[in-house]
């Protein structure tokens, strides 16, 4: 929201009487459409400033409740820790990588291959929500919370 500005120019004491009045008197009958559209900004910010701290609240909630669902994921999937060279077989396979502790599906069918899943992504395919989504999500809701603490 804009505020109307007040009337230029602005009076001062080193004007002459017919400069000053004239000046006075239209800043003095803009003050209060002024007033009026600074209170109306004030709402709308602390309007704004509620919804980032209600978003903020609902994005640290979500992000636990993804977190869950990705932790009863990978329990579903039956993945185990990866092993180099093993056999894996496309969308069945599951194995958790000693590399950064995520879980990845298999997306082809394989053996002997020796890259990790985690620096693999021709062959494996993460599952649930990664640690860099997980912090993605941490860090929005921070800034929200930052910007929820600024209101008035």
């Amino acid at each position: 929201m804009a505020i109307a500005a007040l009337p230029t120019p602005t009076p001062t004491r080193e004007q002459t009487e017919e400069v000053f009045v004239p000046a006075m008197n239209a800043f003095l009958g803009a003050l209060p459409g002024f007033v009026s559209g600074a209170n109306a900004l004030a709402v709308e910010v602390n309007d704004n400033s509620d919804a980032a701290s209600s978003a903020a609240s609902s994005a640290a909630s979500n992000a636990v409740i993804a977190q869950s669902a990705a932790g009863a994921a990978v329990a579903a999937s039956g993945a185990t820790v990866w092993v180099s060279g093993a056999s894996y077989t496309a969308n069945t396979s599951a194995a958790i990588s000693p590399v950064d502790q995520q879980t990845y599906r298999a997306k082809t069918t394989h053996s002997g291959l020796t890259l990790d899943p985690a620096n693999d992504p021709a062959n494996w395919t993460p599952v649930g929500i990664t640690s860099a989504a997980l912090e993605e999500a941490e860090s929005r809701a921070r800034h929200f919370s930052l910007i929820a603490a600024a209101s008035f």
